[in-house]
């Protein structure tokens, strides 16, 4: 982390006082005097003067260098946490102005929670200036050494609480307990501003613990030290996605992908990885490590060479765009025909309409409509679709059950132009279900690309031409007469439900407005013959 100098000054300033600070509060527990918390309460406005220079100074920086906002935003969060820091101590003297009798604090023993204390601070320069990620480490595991200690004079003052005596006493050392762990978790913040710092990327200590177990894991020999993050995004669930990069000396540079998230999604995104990579070995990323930790976990993948199919529609590469959903066609027929099966159950589109839409009302209120009317002409509500198209759904043969993908979006589909192969990404959703589930969300997510150049527009408009084309020549091969109409309820499905992440009110009613048309022409067809049932060309079109 690169700190400019006046920056640095400041913060070294800080970081003393603070140490001062916290020196002057252990004093004065073990005896309080005037003149002490006089110059505790002077040196906490220094704390708060020194903090907000520090971060005038950040601002400024980022504002005439962009490339420095990350340095500087760790820098800010390690001022802001010092001087939360100095704001607990004086905290915890004023305290004293509550006990009944001062010598009652000599009941407990506050040495080993300072000793965590002023190990932490002493550690910060090292963490934050010599970039020494292992300290930075210390510093964040300094915060459960103090949470452990604070449990200690917790547990003992509730078992001295039910005796009935000196109730105000306790629960004013209470609260300089509670203080001084609360200096615990400015800490933890402190020791992930720093690891961050090194690693390029806001990272906290549950996830470094988890991508340092992973790590270790695959037999590289590397330490958390040897990486650098940049962050692939976050999916819509809460996962986090990093591109890793291990760069020791001697070796060339190797890549992975760290995924971290709630337990239950990451096991059924391992599953689904080993399922696909079963039937089609090398179309997933290969898992070299996974660790759990409590309610979470974490996969270290294999970094995927290619390019995302949304990024070829965006670049306008014609050429490589045919090629590629070419590709992707000849995969999904071959996956379809080795793992087709029929199933028992029908009606999967309009129910997950009807589960999902209190989350659209929640983002789009208005789209609740009441049915409406003009002479002999009734338009229904909304509800009264999805009802209507249920009983139509719940009519058809069960379609036939593939192999799914889950989440079938564009950005989740790559290319690898070196072998001319489609791989695939994010397989939580991997499951056995109508192949239509990820045919009506691949349509949409071209749709929801909102495109406005006119080589970009053509882009998705071939793609899903082509796209459209190839899945309905397989319908045909194996016979599945419903397959227009289902479409027209998997498209439906996927507009309004994908209306929740839109913000732009056109675009998310024009989703709307797809779906409910789609919807009507479901039901004025109705049950008999859906196999006589077409799709208007130009809902295909954007």
């Amino acid at each position: 982390m690169i700190i400019n100098q006046g920056i640095e000054e400041n913060l070294r300033f800080l970081i003393i006082e603070v140490q001062k600070q916290v020196e002057r509060t252990a004093v004065y527990l073990r005896s309080p005097s005037f003149e002490l918390l006089d110059e505790i309460l002077t040196r906490d406005d220094y704390i708060d003067n020194q903090k907000s220079v520090i971060q005038k100074k950040c601002f400024q920086g980022a504002a005439d260098d962009a490339s420095t906002i990350d340095a500087l935003k760790s820098i800010e969060i390690i001022a802001v946490n010092l001087e939360k820091i100095g704001d607990f101590c004086e905290k915890v003297v004023r305290q004293l102005t509550y006990l009944e009798e001062e010598r009652f604090l000599e009941l407990f023993d506050f040495e080993p929670l300072f000793n965590d204390i002023n190990d932490g601070i002493d550690n910060i320069p090292a963490a934050i200036f010599e970039k020494d990620i292992h300290v930075a480490l210390a510093i964040c595991r300094a915060e459960q050494s103090i949470d452990d200690k604070y449990v200690v004079i917790f547990q003992a003052i509730m078992k001295m609480l039910k005796g009935g005596h000196n109730a105000q006493n306790l629960i004013t050392v209470l609260f300089i307990a509670r203080y001084l762990e609360r200096i615990g978790d400015s800490l933890l913040n402190i020791g992930e501003a720093a690891a961050s710092a090194y690693l390029g990327q806001t990272i906290k200590i549950g996830q470094m613990q988890s991508l340092q177990n992973s790590l270790q894991k695959t037999n590289s020999g590397s330490e958390i030290s040897d990486l650098s993050l940049e962050s692939m995004g976050e999916t819509k669930s809460g996962c986090r996605i990093d591109l890793v990069t291990e760069t020791r000396s001697n070796t060339d540079a190797t890549m992975f992908i760290f995924k971290e998230g709630r337990r239950k999604k990451m096991t059924q995104e391992k599953t689904g990885v080993e399922l696909w990579d079963t039937l089609i070995p090398g179309i997933a990323p290969r898992i070299h490590a996974s660790h759990q930790n409590g309610d979470s976990s974490a996969i270290l993948f294999e970094y995927l060479n290619g390019v995302t199919l949304e990024k070829l529609i965006l670049d306008g590469a014609t050429p490589l765009l045919d090629e590629a959903v070419h590709a992707l066609c000849d995969t999904l027929c071959m996956v379809w025909s080795r793992t087709l099966r029929r199933p028992t159950k029908t009606g999967a589109f309009t129910r997950q309409i009807g589960e999902r839409i209190e989350s659209v009302y929640d983002v789009h209120p208005d789209f609740a409509s009441q049915s409406q009317g003009m002479g002999d002409l009734e338009l229904r509500s909304f509800d009264e679709q999805i009802s209507c198209a249920n009983a139509i759904e719940e009519s058809l043969t069960p379609p036939p059950e593939v192999l799914s993908h889950g989440d079938f979006n564009i950005d989740n589909i790559l290319f690898d132009t070196s072998d001319r192969k489609i791989r695939f990404i994010d397989l939580h959703r991997t499951g056995m279900r109508d192949y239509m589930q990820d045919i009506s969300v691949f349509i949409v997510s071209n749709h929801r690309l909102r495109v406005s150049v006119p080589g970009q527009r053509d882009a998705v408009n071939r793609t899903v031409e082509s796209f459209r084309s190839c899945t309905s020549a397989y319908a045909k091969s194996i016979d599945d007469r419903s397959f227009e109409m289902r479409l027209a309820l998997g498209l439906a499905r996927s507009y309004f439900t994908s209306t929740r992440f839109v913000l732009n009110k056109p675009f998310a009613r024009d989703m709307l407005l797809r779906s409910r048309y789609l919807l009507e022409r479901v039901i004025e067809h109705g049950p008999d013959k859906p196999q006589k049932f077409k799709i208007p060309q130009e809902i295909f079109i954007v």
